[in-house]
């Protein structure tokens, strides 16, 4: 057993490949132990997830479906407060929709503002789709690699077919090293239509809610989680 992109040998690798990072919600699309070597499992974590997970299009999509991380928490977005004029980060939890101040200095400015007015509105950016760029394309490329090797588990001889065709050898080197400035071709197109970007779209991406009945405010520091 060998490691689909380093080509060390991975049969002492103790760590399951998630194909798609359990923080965008995947249980149970993994590669069994071996196939992704600890250290390779280790860099794709950091180095190709992460950057994915923490742009604007990561951050903002699974907020939009509600989707949490390892600590169950689901990343909160900034959008803005109209009638205090105030960047707000905006969370979820059980309890419903939160908001709170993004610096210190506006808290003021945002709780009189709640206080004194029955409704209000906040406007909250909204995903597309991925930007086609960089950290986009190297995501795509470790997904591709290990759809191809999860196919052919039940295969004799496909981890090593996989690991020595010379013609993986430019996608897998792309992934696991970067090439910083190439960005590989994708072809991105939403499959499924996402409920909340479709409210958004219609109403301008305004939602004009009742704040004093469906946000609570935390006050706390100002910031939120």
């Amino acid at each position: 057993m060998r490691c689909i992109f380093c080509k060390a040998p991975s049969s002492g690798s103790s760590s399951r490949e998630h194909i798609i990072p359990e923080s965008l919600g995947n249980k149970s699309h993994v590669l069994p132990r071996g196939w992704v070597c600890d250290r390779c499992n280790n860099y794709l974590a950091r180095k190709v997830e992460d950057p994915f997970l923490n742009s604007f299009y990561g951050r903002h999509a699974r907020f939009e479906m509600g989707i949490p991380n390892k600590e169950n928490r689901v990343p909160p977005i900034t959008g803005l407060h109209a009638q205090s004029k105030s960047a707000v980060k905006v969370w979820t939890e059980e309890s419903g929709l939160h908001i709170g101040p993004t610096r210190k200095e506006d808290g003021d400015r945002l709780f009189r503002s709640l206080l004194t007015q029955k409704s209000g509105t906040l406007y909250l950016p909204i995903s597309d789709l991925p930007p086609p760029d960089y950290v986009t394309a190297r995501f795509i490329g470790k997904v591709a690699m290990e759809i191809m090797a999860h196919r052919c588990l039940d295969v004799e001889g496909w981890n090593q077919e996989i690991v020595d065709k010379p013609q993986l050898d430019e996608l897998r080197n792309y992934v696991r090293l970067g090439r910083p400035g190439f960005v590989w071709p994708v072809h991105i197109r939403r499959i499924y239509p996402n409920p909340l970007s479709i409210a958004l779209r219609r109403t301008q991406a305004r939602l004009s809610i009742a704040l004093s009945r469906a946000v609570r405010v935390q006050s706390t520091d100002g910031t939120g989680p």
